[in-house]
């Protein structure tokens, strides 16, 4: 994955976090920066969508 690419998806989730429960936790859920990184704050519906097919500018294939 490209370096821009892993930075939209990351601001994209922690932006998409905001006002979800997650952010209440105080266990494994939360890095000790304060980030959620175990969980989507989408469905798995919409996780299954947007993982069927690669978006080819976003890699780099060797």
């Amino acid at each position: 994955m490209t370096p821009d690419a892993q930075r939209r998806y990351n601001d994209e989730i922690q932006a998409a976090m905001e006002g979800k429960v997650w952010l209440a936790c105080t266990n494994y859920f939360r890095h000790p920066s304060g980030k959620v990184v175990t969980q989507l704050p989408y469905s798995g519906r919409t996780f299954f969508e947007r993982t069927r097919a690669l978006v080819p500018g976003d890699y780099w294939i060797q």
